[in-house]
């Protein structure tokens, strides 16, 4: 919803009713100062930090999220509420499209914008968790165009993978890109996900079974469904 950001804590309780579930306000205007229709979101993997990326062109960051367990604690309405809210960057008049946590290290995010017109459509920052973060531009040799979604690849911090209006672009250094989507196509690619979780087996009739697909990329596209990449699987 346009100025408030809700959390809740039920969504993998699968003996509740959707209709049950708790939701907490952890963000909003007249308490929080978050203003803004959310178009990107991304959490460290502590599960304390929440980044939050508009419309409206900013980045916010909204913290003490892992001990935030109950409402009393988590939303902003209540005095004992312990979640805070700060504004990290601002880019006016653009839309942020996507963020993305270093697995390896919850200070360094990377964001990417939308919008044509523009020179610089990727940016890092090494600071996320200090009093004032910064961001700095890493277009590098990119093609100026628009960038919809980012990932940091989860065993390399300078690998950084994006979908962008014409494909997908890799880097490996935050300065020279490569175009990365040969079996893909020069078409918009709007989200990337890389499957980071290895430790829950799942049941197949009746039987556990460990995760396959450990570090597989998933990346959605524009016209040609849903593509995988089990580069990094194993």
């Amino acid at each position: 919803l346009k100025d408030f950001v809700y959390m809740t804590p039920d969504v993998i309780n699968f003996t509740m009713n959707k209709d049950s579930l708790n939701w907490f306000v952890i963000a909003n205007k007249t308490i929080t100062g978050f203003e803004g229709v959310s178009t990107s979101i991304a959490v460290s993997k502590d599960a304390n930090h929440l980044f939050v990326g508009t419309e409206e062109g900013k980045i916010y960051r909204i913290s003490n999220l892992a001990l935030a367990y109950d409402a009393a604690r988590a939303d902003v309405n209540n005095t004992t509420c312990i979640v805070s809210t700060k504004l990290i960057a601002d880019f006016e008049g653009r839309v942020v499209t996507g963020l993305a946590v270093d697995p390896q290290d919850e200070n360094h995010i990377m964001a990417t914008l939308g919008n044509y017109g523009y020179t610089d459509y990727v940016f890092n920052c090494t600071n996320a968790i200090a009093e004032t973060p910064e961001f700095a531009s890493v277009q590098g040799d990119l093609p100026a165009m628009p960038v919809y979604t980012i990932i940091v690849e989860m065993s390399n911090s300078n690998h950084a993978i994006i979908g962008t209006d014409m494909g997908i672009y890799e880097t490996t250094d935050l300065d020279s890109w490569s175009y990365a989507g040969e079996n893909i196509g020069a078409v918009p690619v709007f989200e990337l996900k890389q499957q980071t979780i290895n430790h829950y087996p799942i049941v197949v009739n009746g039987s556990n079974r460990m995760i396959t697909n450990y570090g597989a990329i998933y990346a959605a596209t524009g016209g040609r469904g849903v593509f995988e990449s089990e580069t990094f699987v194993g």
